[in-house]
């Protein structure tokens, strides 16, 4: 009998020890990881790309950026079941979450929550200096429902809103704190650029044919990536205000999920769902397809510091988190 258990517990922690940090076979793939049945809400790098944060709607986890070890290991399910979206502190010792009754910010450190406020938040974004966070909340005016945008401050506790008649769905604020950007869903499906102090519309540079999933900010100041459900990820001008250049995402019809630019602005990184779902890397300067993962960034997707990996995350019904080595094409 006591053979028996022995052997079972031994089996039980190999196990335990095979899902931490699977390696595979091909060789873009420094390891992969299997959280089903979780459900991956966020991942992001830290500042310094050593560690990576992950969230699924009821756990947050800390990995070692080159190992898999899983560093921080925290069930918040007492406080949330309900993670919807993350973002992670300019400094990385904090990430603020929403879910479906509040925004709640957390110390990475020991697990605690510090600070909470009554919105429900999607997205939800930290301002460069880590001093203040952008929310993009519903808002109902009659039988119509528009988007709010909240500044939060975090040191006086502060909030300022500025209602927007238009259904946001995506958010993103420049590197520099001088911008954020809004993407629209359906029907207009337009890109607006924002003073992010004076929170005033400088422009509506554009739009897309169907909904605006993700926005980025290149590192240099220069550009704005969309992705959009229309198949094509778009480059806009900040200084002219004008559309630079696009990408079709597929030749098959196709949904843009997520997009970043590289940490040198020379290259864009694109998830795609439909058709032939995988994970793209385009070389901007000479608008040449460099290289095909196959895999799809249908969540979330981050780039390293360092440029040396791609976080590429899968949710749902696959709820699987991968990272991908990119050094050989950054």
């Amino acid at each position: 009998m006591k053979n028996h258990i022995f052997i079972s517990l031994t089996l039980f922690f190999a196990l335990l020890q095979f899902a931490q940090a699977q390696p595979v076979p091909n060789k873009d793939t420094a390891w992969t990881k299997d959280l089903w049945p979780e459900t991956i809400t966020g991942a992001k790098f830290t500042p310094d790309g050593s560690k990576i944060v992950v969230t699924t709607m009821e756990k947050i986890r800390v990995y070692d950026t080159e190992t898999g070890e899983v560093l921080k290991y925290y069930d918040v399910s007492n406080i949330t079941n309900n993670i919807g979206c993350m973002d992670l502190h300019p400094g990385g010792r904090y990430i603020v979450t929403g879910d479906l009754s509040k925004t709640l910010i957390w110390d990475l450190e020991t697990g605690d929550t510090i600070k909470s406020l009554n919105i429900v938040p999607y997205p939800v974004k930290y301002s460069a200096d880590g001093n203040e966070i952008l929310i993009n909340y519903d808002y109902k005016e009659g039988f119509n429902s528009y988007s709010r945008i909240l500044k939060w401050n975090l040191i006086t506790g502060d909030t300022t809103p500025k209602v927007v008649k238009a259904v946001i769905y995506a958010m993103n604020i420049s590197k520099d704190g001088r911008y954020f950007a809004t993407g629209e869903d359906y029907p207009y499906c337009f890109l607006h650029l924002w003073d992010y102090q004076t929170m005033t519309d400088l422009a509506n540079l554009g739009y897309h044919e169907s909904r605006i999933q993700d926005i980025d900010f290149s590192a240099d100041g220069k550009y704005i990536a969309s992705a959009g459900y229309d198949g094509y990820i778009k480059i806009w001008d900040i200084e002219n205000r004008n559309l630079y250049k696009s990408f079709n995402g597929d030749t098959e019809p196709t949904e843009i999920e997520t997009v970043k630019f590289s940490p040198d602005s020379k290259f864009i990184v694109a998830g795609i769902r439909a058709g032939n779902n995988n994970t793209k890397i385009w070389n901007l300067e000479k608008d040449e397809l460099i290289k095909r993962y196959p895999y799809g960034a249908f969540v979330d997707l981050d780039i390293d510091i360092n440029a040396k990996y791609i976080i590429d995350i899968r949710g749902g019904d696959y709820s699987i988190y991968s990272m991908l080595i990119g050094s050989q094409v950054m």
